[in-house]
């Protein structure tokens, strides 16, 4: 299963206890969420509740991993095909033994996971005849949930999910350690520099670090077949070479400890921390990037009759409540991905490692499902990058 992002705790504002002290609990709810930790701004669903569910009982239920919430639509889906009982349930779910919670009308999952989500019959498409703001996504964020019945991108198929927010990979580097170097990254092509051999730590993601590999030698991250590249495989070993640990969970710490000097990984991960950390500067590649982005998505066994479902996704999607996600999250909404860009609020346009250029964006891609012939070959190059026993 593609994971990305799979261990993440979501960045930005909170939505906490407080919170959702307020709202009804998840098993009598009309209409019920679990997010991502952290992913919505607590004044956007606050505003939901006052607007469009005044009066009705709404439930949003954080949960610290988008592996869970996965692990939910599973256990769920088994249930309602008898699949597995209740008590197999238990032992499925992120802390054993816990009772099975009562199935949502919407959760969030990461693009990289539609795919298997879809495949699977976790998921029902979305109704676009009640979306009215699907207009307002740009292009790039409706193909990416334009899918075939096996999870492809597939500009002819059905929408499978609703875009909120995005983000991206990028670079991250510890000053004080490349100080004496008197020398700073500033593009994909500077992680093959022989002053770095064992000083980088990336996300153990073989489509992310053979892709950036792809890119700076000027091809796709989504290209169908590797083996007509001569090159790449040299490339790989040559990068392996001054990679010390591929570990999407804690990529960052030795970063912090100087054992590494600069680290790849996911921008929900990195923003976060740079505040904290004074010593750690970062940058959204310029020769474009992997992009990733947080989805709404429907339960295969949810109820999709209340029309709070449309409320919610229209409302996320509106140019107020993506202004708020902006601000107030470590993402950006993908309706401020306008040619108007210069009509948006400074504190929106002036955050280049949160929302970067047009021409960088431009050059990004988001990582599109692989044929798994292609899947293969990726295995097989990331197993001979770290063949000699760097710490994958």
């Amino acid at each position: 299963m593609v994971s990305r992002r799979s261990f993440l705790v979501g960045s930005g504002a909170v939505v906490c206890g407080s919170l959702l002290a307020g709202c009804s609990n998840a098993a009598n709810a009309a209409f019920s969420v679990r997010l991502l930790n952290q992913s919505l701004p607590r004044q956007l669903i606050n505003q939901f509740r006052s607007q469009l569910a005044k009066g009705k009982a709404v439930s949003f239920t954080p949960d610290s991993k988008i592996a869970d919430i996965f692990q939910y639509l599973e256990t769920w889906q088994e249930k309602a095909t008898g699949d597995k009982s209740d008590e197999e349930s238990r032992f499925r779910l992120p802390f054993i033994g816990q009772q099975t919670p009562t199935p949502a009308s919407l959760v969030s999952l990461g693009d990289a996971w539609l795919e298997t989500a879809i495949a699977q019959n976790l998921i029902q498409p979305l109704n676009l005849d009640t979306l009215e703001e699907w207009s307002s996504l740009p292009p790039r964020w409706q193909t990416l949930v334009k899918r075939n019945k096996k999870g492809f991108v597939d500009d002819s198929g059905q929408t499978w999910g609703a875009p909120y927010r995005w983000g991206t990979t990028m670079i991250v580097y510890n000053k004080q350690a490349l100080k004496k170097l008197d020398w700073f990254p500033q593009d994909w092509d500077d992680l093959w520099d022989e002053r770095l051999r064992d000083r980088i730590s990336v996300i153990d993601q073989p489509r992310e670090i053979i892709g950036l590999t792809l890119k700076k030698l000027g091809y796709s991250y989504n290209k169908g077949t590797l083996s007509d590249i001569p090159d790449l495989e040299q490339e790989l070993k040559s990068l392996a070479q001054n990679i010390k640990f591929a570990n999407s969970n804690t990529y960052l710490q030795p970063l912090l400890l100087k054992d590494t000097w600069v680290a790849v990984g996911w921008s929900s991960d990195i923003l976060p921390i740079l505040d904290n950390y004074p010593q750690l500067e970062a940058l959204v590649p310029p020769a474009g990037t992997a992009l990733w982005s947080d989805v709404w998505v429907q339960p295969a066994i949810a109820n999709n009759t209340t029309p709070l479902l449309a409320d919610w996704i229209n409302f996320c999607w509106q140019e107020k409540s993506a202004l708020t996600i902006s601000l107030f999250t470590d993402g950006i909404a993908p309706r401020l991905v306008t040619p108007q860009r210069s009509t948006l609020p400074n504190d929106v346009q002036n955050q280049p490692l949160k929302f970067p250029a047009p021409d960088i964006l431009d050059k990004s891609e988001f990582l599109y499902p692989i044929a798994p012939s292609t899947q293969t070959e990726y295995t097989q190059l990331w197993q001979t990058m770290f063949a000699s026993g760097h710490n994958a």
